[in-house]
């Protein structure tokens, strides 16, 4: 026992030096993630911030938080829909009520699992019972039940998005909006800069009226 104990020991110091390597490469990796989000993050509020505002768009902050940013994109599809084409299509409730119930059940699927299986654990330890197993297996299958309706929603307020997306490209450059569109889709990390891009454009908004003329968007 005491030969297996000092080899272990050895062995573990003998390979600490390469747990510290994969440590701090790892470390490093999730800082440059976290910069690299934080600055899409940025890119993409900045730009639809400013589209927001000057299309006259209520509450252009709402770009800064993450559903609210959906709201900004669903209005500026709105606005285009409406001056374009004489319709109303409601995405901006659409793309709201779709992001927000996918977050929702996906954090309660979430917190629902863990809290289970962390209560099974305190309660049985490693030594579980079949008949505590069995008892787990139930609320398992409704957290991952919850997992995929949270899953569905979110690819239907993901299609929603771009659909709106389209409309947002079409209002700021109305000949290249597939382009846009498609690599946007194929490569998401380019979405903030083509909205940085044309965040300034609009050469697919008809020419505003005067404000006395201007027709009444409850968007707007």
């Amino acid at each position: 026992m005491g030969y297996n104990h000092y080899g272990n020991q050895e062995m573990f110091e003998e390979l600490l030096p390469v747990f510290s390597i994969f440590g701090a490469v790892f470390l490093t990796a999730l800082i440059i993630g976290m910069l690299v989000k934080l600055v899409i993050w940025v890119f993409r509020s900045l730009a639809l911030y400013t589209i927001g505002k000057r299309r006259g768009l209520k509450n252009p902050w709402l770009a800064w938080i993450p559903v609210g940013s959906e709201w900004i994109i669903g209005s500026v599809s709105d606005q285009y829909q409406y001056l374009t084409q004489g319709k109303n299509r409601n995405r901006r409730k659409i793309l709201l009520i779709l992001s927000l119930t996918a977050m929702v059940i996906g954090w309660a699927s979430t917190a629902l699992g863990f809290s289970r299986v962390f209560w099974f654990l305190e309660a049985y330890g490693a030594n579980l019972p079949y008949d505590a197993v069995a008892e787990m297996v139930f609320p398992m299958t409704g957290t991952m039940l919850l997992g995929v309706i949270s899953s569905g929603v979110g690819v239907a307020a993901y299609v929603f998005r771009q659909i709106s997306m389209y409309d947002l490209y079409r209002s700021c450059d109305p000949k290249n909006a597939v382009p846009y569109l498609v690599f946007g889709i194929l490569f998401g990390v380019l979405e903030p800069v083509f909205l940085m891009i044309l965040r300034n454009r609009d050469e697919g908004m008809p020419p505003r009226k005067a404000a006395s003329e201007e027709p009444v968007n409850e968007y707007l």
